[in-house]
């Protein structure tokens, strides 16, 4: 493996581009080949070899084939990294003996890796890119007031926490004009209402020539004890995921996007019309139904699947008994993210809809998978 995109990305892309998304982002695109999400991520990382170019170039194609606008999602996974591949995650401070705090040296080595890689997506027809700044990964610890403990001038004030996106934001403005359209991803504020860093960093974002703000519904968090995930926490409900998307839509010049736990028709659309977002996202409904984005602009549908809605207990009794067991143990809810990548790899194989899967299955084929990358990294 060589961290690169595959026929089989091109694959995906186009199937998700049939379902009538008006816009797909692709999964995270790492910057640095030493920070993974995980194993098979695609790294952009100093000049492309014409192949590399040529597969970015048929995703890119693959995603825009049935009009919608593409974005290319640029991560670096900071203290989430995967811990089977990097040895010493960074972030912007090391709550656990093995990760380490970044030095000034190596945050500006990020900011032009960053704007390099979007220069490349530009290059091979990207209409733009999103910057992660969501969800643990690096760019969201620096902006934490939690993870960033830092008393420099990446430390301290929102202003100082964000110092670091906010240079991304420009360079890449400075670079590449209204050529690129640039989004970037937040997680919503812990609370009911966006809170007053949200406020801020969403108006400067806007003034910094950012075109969509997407903020995620998802809980994710750190300790100084070095655990990292989802939190235990549910995600916020919709209307609170609203509010949030509202507040910072009045005090941003950018477009809002909310993704994370808005299943109900009419619901998006009341959401809509109050003024709450000017889109809405969808992560779990296209690995669970590639095709349901074309029967709920339709109006055909009016809730939107989830990955467990696959699991047919009257098709497989054996698996339906599985399934009890698994809900009773709490294990279903653990393992959406792992049925949601299995999904992701059988539709980038050309499967129509995903394999049925319980979530312990789910679990280890993932697993799997992840050391068997691992090993062909290294080899």
């Amino acid at each position: 493996m060589s961290n690169q995109a595959t026929g089989a990305h091109a694959t995906l892309y186009r199937r998700w581009a049939e379902s009538g998304a008006g816009m797909l982002i692709t999964g995270a695109v790492q910057i640095d080949r030493r920070y993974l999400d995980r194993p098979g991520d695609i790294v952009i990382e100093g000049p492309q070899s014409p192949a590399a170019s040529a597969s970015l170039r048929a995703v890119a194609e693959a995603a825009r084939s049935e009009g919608a606008l593409a974005l290319m999602q640029l991560s670096h996974a900071g203290l989430a990294s995967a811990r089977l591949w990097c040895s010493e995650p960074v972030g912007p401070s090391a709550w656990d003996a093995a990760a380490r705090a970044l030095n000034d040296a190596e945050i500006e080595d990020i900011i032009r890796r960053f704007i390099f890689a979007a220069g490349i997506a530009l290059d091979c027809g990207f209409d733009g890119v999103q910057i992660l700044a969501a969800h643990g990964r690096l760019l969201g610890s620096f902006i934490s007031p939690i993870d960033n403990g830092r008393s420099d001038q990446w430390g301290g004030e929102i202003h100082r926490r964000a110092a670091l996106l906010l240079r991304i934001v420009r360079g890449i403005r400075v670079a590449y004009g209204a050529a690129i359209a640039v989004s970037v991803k937040l997680d919503a504020g812990p609370e009911e209402s966006a809170s007053t860093d949200s406020l801020a960093l969403s108006k400067v974002l806007g003034l910094e020539g950012v075109d969509l703000l997407e903020v995620s519904a998802g809980r994710w968090y750190s300790d100084r004890e070095g655990f990292r995930g989802r939190s235990k926490e549910p995600r916020l409900e919709a209307q609170a995921l609203g509010r949030n998307g509202e507040a910072m839509r009045s005090a941003s010049k950018c477009l809002i996007l909310l993704n994370g736990g808005l299943r109900s028709r009419p619901q998006i659309e009341q959401m809509l019309d109050d003024g709450f977002m000017d889109a809405v996202g969808f992560g779990e409904a296209f690995c669970a139904d590639p095709d349901f984005a074309g029967a709920l602009l339709s109006g055909d549908l009016d809730i939107t699947p989830g990955i467990h809605d696959n699991f047919n207990p009257a098709a497989n009794p054996l698996l339906g008994m599985v399934q009890k067991l698994e809900d009773a143990a709490g294990l279903r809810d653990i393992a959406v993210q792992e049925l949601c990548a299995l999904a992701i790899g059988d539709f980038s194989r050309g499967l129509k809809t995903p394999r049925m899967r319980s979530a312990a299955q789910a679990l280890r084929d993932l697993a799997r998978n992840d050391r068997a990358a691992i090993k062909g990294l290294a080899a």
